[in-house]
């Protein structure tokens, strides 16, 4: 004991010297620019090398105790609920494992065990296994194997942890033919034998850094590459290998009682293989619906097919991509296959007990896995909505450089409604009666050509990417209500629209210069696609781009005339000169470029609000959606018509332009026409804050950041609108409201933490007393409550935009549908579920 104190008193005393020394040099170096940040250096690495062969020999000579003394034996207690629980006692809706009686390689004939759904991992009482793991901060458990999923979780290093664990078994295997230590059960057996097999003390192929979590909806233990790079192929392997064989131990030690057998966890793990179809409901089921979703919708079906990918509980990782058209009944999906190599490296078989597997006996299993998968997608889809009549799927393996298609499915929904999932028979007989794009010989799958793409007109319709503002489609029901408008051209955003479209069809019939006439013939189709055009705009560029070919001022290239059509205007012009001068740090020579051109345009009331109509401006269909809900008391009765990019930008422009001058009541003019024109941008509505900060105006200011809160969606103007509001709490003296609005503006904007943390700790340096602790996302809830400052995004604004959300993919209007999915995937954080279903709405396809 005494000698621990002396070596713990040393280990202290050499990583404080080192702790000094890198100080002593860091500040050396910043104020002196001197070479004593060298000296320093060294001072500490030595302390450091010090106190690691310190550690070393403490550790060797703790092992040599260890083997040489004899540890009693404590009580055994169950790990697992499975242990204590009887079969009468186990949950009623608890999905048992079917066996299908078709013989496979790595399937047995018969299942000695009824193996229940995964349990949780629950800690258990101390048995005689002593586990203590790498990590330190990681609780000791009872063995090598309880906890095991919470162990990776909180492991820096899992593969490491693993490593440990199957040392330990491996020591105590050793140690108990030397009688100083109790057998390793057949369970830890089990892990060991797995891990080894699975690849886990190779080195080739090298692994990166890893990180294991839990997927929330299945239980099922995922390894991930801690940084974005792309793993060659054989690393992957590994990596699936390694993962497999996590959670069929995780399956074994939480299903199986405490004194299993070896020969009980590898059926119990083969017998799940064959059983994976035995999750599926039957297809005409009543699905659990999303809440706000229209029933059997683009939504809804969507969301049902990403949350069944989530909450499957399979052997081997599942990746799939999907696509959806409810309307005409069909959905598509490419998953990927786990292939043979991932397979067990040995099984168990009736007669002959373990046994290697053969390349043959893997290949065998790979295919029964992929065709079982295929079934169990497709019941997942139909089940989604009755209005689905055919379910696509296609089984992939994708090694990098290239794809292989193994089978191409076209599962009808009256042939698949007469399958007996819970007993299929013959998988060749099953699929026969589907007609499939396969080779499925001697129990092998064999390459074949893709049949269907994703992309495809029949599961990517075109009707989807009509550009809204040109788009005569009517809406009605839930999903017009849900929007604010009964017409799809009610959610535009683009005031430049119809120019384009015009412009796009005058350039493709453009004649080129070297024709004799071509001025003639140009100018005709000009006035053909655009001289009766009802859109005034569309008219003054047909009339501009004339004028310019007569005066021979613009040559008849389609793209120097197509951008003349769209954005040859004086508005546009002057704002792209200011803009320049901006960049270019002329601010006077901004404002003089613009001022003129507005003045003029603002002079005639041009966009000035009648009583019948409202001028307004949007940044995103978003913006444009919410606005329709939010304001919809407002506007009633009046038409919304928008105002041109540039007539927003230039009043923008001028305002930043008096600022620099220092005449912020000038900017203040500009700041509230903004506002006015976008009352739901986070841009205009934090830049009328900062003009009126610049006239002492604090009450107002905080009024306006308030009504920012209370209406922003997005996390860019919801962080710097807490950060701002965190400047004029710390004025006016409340320290924890500063506080509180800092922690949420860093929660929002990652990217601004170094600086906002830069404010927060000056803050807590000036108030020591009132920052003792980091508080918790309630008590943060409970100081902006208690100041008045809204909780943000607020319930109502994420409500509306949650049903928008939903009404714009129910409605296939996917141009504002990937809008929504966008901010829709910054606030999804960990919602799995949610982020399948974003990932299912397409861009435009490149047909």
């Amino acid at each position: 004991m005494r000698n621990q104190h002396f070596i713990s008193h040393l280990l202290y005393a050499l990583a404080e010297l080192a702790f000094a020394a890198l100080l002593a040099g860091c500040l050396d170096a910043v104020w002196h620019q001197g070479g004593f940040l060298m000296v320093c250096g060294a001072v500490a690495s030595a302390c450091l090398l010090a106190a690691t062969i310190t550690l070393h020999l403490v550790r060797a000579s703790a092992a040599r105790q260890a083997r040489g003394a004899k540890h009693a034996t404590a009580s055994v207690a169950a790990d697992t609920p499975a242990a204590a629980q009887t079969p009468a006692e186990a949950p009623a809706n608890t999905q048992a494992l079917v066996a299908s009686p078709e013989n496979t390689a790595l399937a047995p004939s018969s299942i000695t065990t009824t193996p229940q759904q995964v349990a949780p991992d629950v800690p258990g009482e101390a048995t005689a296994l002593e586990y203590s793991p790498k990590n330190p901060s990681l609780p000791v458990s009872a063995g090598p194997l309880s906890n095991l999923k919470l162990h990776l979780e909180q492991a820096q290093d899992p593969l490491g942890e693993l490593k440990h664990v199957v040392g330990t078994i491996r020591t105590h295997e050793a140690e108990q033919q030397l009688e100083t230590h109790d057998a390793p059960s057949e369970l830890e057996r089990y892990a060991a034998r797995m891990l080894d097999e699975a690849g886990l003390f190779e080195s080739d192929p090298a692994l990166p850094h890893l990180q294991a979590y839990t997927m929330e909806e299945s239980g099922m233990v995922r390894l991930e590459v801690t940084d974005a790079e792309q793993l060659p192929y054989p690393a992957r392997m590994r990596l699936l290998r390694l993962e497999a064989a996590i959670n069929a131990i995780v399956l074994a030690v939480t299903t199986l009682p405490a004194d299993a057998s070896l020969q009980d966890a590898y059926q119990l793990n083969q017998g799940l293989a064959r059983s994976i179809v035995g999750q599926a409901a039957p297809i005409d089921d009543t699905p659990l619906e999303p809440i706000g979703a229209e029933a059997g919708g683009e939504w809804a079906v969507r969301y049902g097919i990403s949350q069944a990918i989530e909450t499957l509980r399979l052997p081997y990782r599942l990746s799939v991509r999907f696509r959806t058209n409810v309307a005409d009944g069909n959905v598509a999906m490419e998953v990927e296959l786990p292939p043979a190599e991932v397979f067990p490296a040995s099984c168990y078989l009736d007669g002959l007990g373990l046994v290697p597997t053969s390349g043959d006996m893997r290949q065998r299993a790979a295919a029964d896995y992929a065709l079982r998968l295929a079934l169990l997608l497709a019941a997942c889809a139909f089940r989604c909505s009755r209005q689905l009549k055919h379910v696509w799927v296609a089984g992939i393996i994708n090694k990098g450089t290239h794809r292989t298609c193994y089978y191409c499915v076209d599962f009808d929904r009256y042939r698949f409604a007469k399958l007996d999932l819970a007993n299929l028979g013959s998988l060749s007989e099953t699929y026969r009666s589907f007609a499939p794009l396969m080779r499925y010989e001697d129990g092998w799958l064999r390459p074949v050509k893709q049949s269907f793409h994703l992309e495809e007109e029949r599961f990517c319709p075109s009707r989807r990417y009509v550009p809204v503002s040109l788009s005569s489609r009517k809406l009605a029901g839930g999903v017009a209500e849900r929007l604010g408008t009964d017409h799809v051209s009610g959610l535009a955003i683009e005031e430049a629209d119809g120019r384009s479209a015009v412009a796009g069809a005058i350039m493709r019939r453009l004649v080129p210069e070297q024709d004799e006439r071509a001025t003639q013939k140009n100018v005709r189709t000009i006035m053909e696609l655009a001289g009766d055009d009802p859109d005034p705009t569309v008219r003054n560029a047909a009339e501009r781009v004339i004028n310019a070919f007569i005066d021979g001022s613009l040559d008849m290239n389609p793209l120097s005339v197509g951008e003349e059509f769209v954005r040859g205007d004086a508005l546009t012009r002057a704002t792209d000169r200011g803009k320049l001068f901006l960049m270019k740090q002329q601010p006077a020579e901004a404002g003089a470029a613009i001022e003129p051109v507005i003045a003029a345009i603002d002079r005639a009331g041009m966009y000035d609000d009648t009583s019948t109509i409202s001028y307004r401006y949007f940044s995103s269909y978003v913006e444009r959606a919410l606005y329709n809900r939010l304001y919809a008391e407002k506007e009633r009765g009046r038409s919304i018509i928008l105002v041109p990019d540039a007539y927003y930008e230039a009043h923008l422009i001028l305002s930043v332009v008096q600022l620099m001058a220092g005449n912020p009541q000038g900017a203040l003019v500009h700041a509230e026409r903004l506002v006015a024109l976008a009352p739901l941008d986070a841009r205009a509505r934090l830049h009328l804050v900062k003009c009126l900060e610049e006239l002492d105006r604090v009450d107002e200011a905080v009024g306006e950041l308030c009504q920012l809160l209370e209406e922003a969606h997005e996390p860019q103007g919801l962080g710097f609108g807490y950060y701002r509001m965190a400047a004029f709490q710390w004025m006016r003296g409340n320290i924890d409201a500063a506080r509180a609005c800092y922690q949420r503006s860093m929660e929002l904007l990652p990217t601004a933490v170094p600086f906002v943390s830069m404010e927060l700790t000056v803050l807590a340096l000036q108030n020591p007393e009132l920052m003792q602790d980091t508080p918790s996302d309630d008590e943060i809830d409970e100081v902006l409550t208690a100041h008045n400052i809204p909780v943000a995004p607020t319930n109502h604004t994420a409500e509306v935009f949650y049903e928008c959300a939903q009404a714009s993919v129910d409605a296939e209007i996917f141009p504002v549908a990937r809008n929504f999915a966008y901010l829709l995937g910054a606030f999804a954080g960990g919602d799995e579920v949610l982020s399948g279903l974003i990932r299912s709405i397409e861009d435009a396809p490149d047909r």
